[in-house]
C-alpha cells in the first residue's frame, strides 16, 4: 500500500487561499469606499465659499458682499456691490464652476435674483434659513444657512 506523506501544504494550495483572500479584500475594501466623494467634497467647497464670504462682511463691517448663483445652476459668483470681486479660496478667480454633472438646488424662498449676501453682524441678508443641495442627479449632499446666526451646518 502507498502511504502518501501528508506533512504540509503543496505550495498551489498556498497560494489558491492567497488569491481567495485578495479577491475578497478588494471587493470589501471597493464596497466600502464612498463613491459619492467628489459630490461630498463640492458641498464642502460650497460651504467653506459662504462661510468665506460672511468672514468677509464680518470683518469689513459691509453688507455689500453677496454670493450670486448662475441661472443653470453650475456655478457661483463672489460679488461686492454687483461687481466680481477678489478671487475666492482656491480658486484662480471670483467664479467657482461645479465639476461635471453637478448642480445646485437652490430653496424656494432664495431672492429672485439667486444671491445671498451677508450682513455686517453675519446673518442672511435677507434674513431666513436657506437649505441649499448639491446633486448629481441621484444623490445628493444639503446643507442649510441658519437666519439671524448665518451658521453655514
Amino acid at each position: 500500500m502507498n502511504i502518501r506523506d501528508n506533512r504540509g501544504y503543496a505550495l498551489i494550495e498556498i497560494l489558491s487561499v492567497f488569491l481567495l483572500i485578495s479577491v475578497i479584500s478588494a471587493y470589501v475594501v471597493s464596497s466600502g469606499v464612498d463613491i459619492n466623494a467628489e459630490l461630498a467634497g463640492e458641498a464642502e467647497i460650497v460651504k467653506s465659499h459662504l462661510r468665506y464670504v460672511q468672514y468677509l462682511a464680518l470683518s469689513n463691517e459691509t453688507n455689500e458682499l453677496a454670493i450670486k448663483f448662475s441661472d443653470t445652476n453650475d456655478s457661483y459668483t463672489l460679488l461686492k456691490n454687483n461687481i466680481e470681486d477678489n478671487n475666492l479660496p482656491n480658486e484662480n478667480s471670483a467664479t467657482h464652476t461645479l465639476q461635471p454633472g453637478l448642480t445646485i438646488i437652490l430653496p424656494s424662498n432664495i431672492p429672485v435674483n439667486k444671491t445671498i449676501a451677508f450682513d455686517k453682524w453675519g446673518s442672511p441678508v435677507p434674513n431666513d434659513t436657506y437649505k441649499i443641495i448639491i446633486s448629481d442627479g441621484i444623490n445628493t449632499k444639503e446643507f442649510e444657512i441658519i437666519k439671524n446666526t448665518g451658521a453655514v451646518l
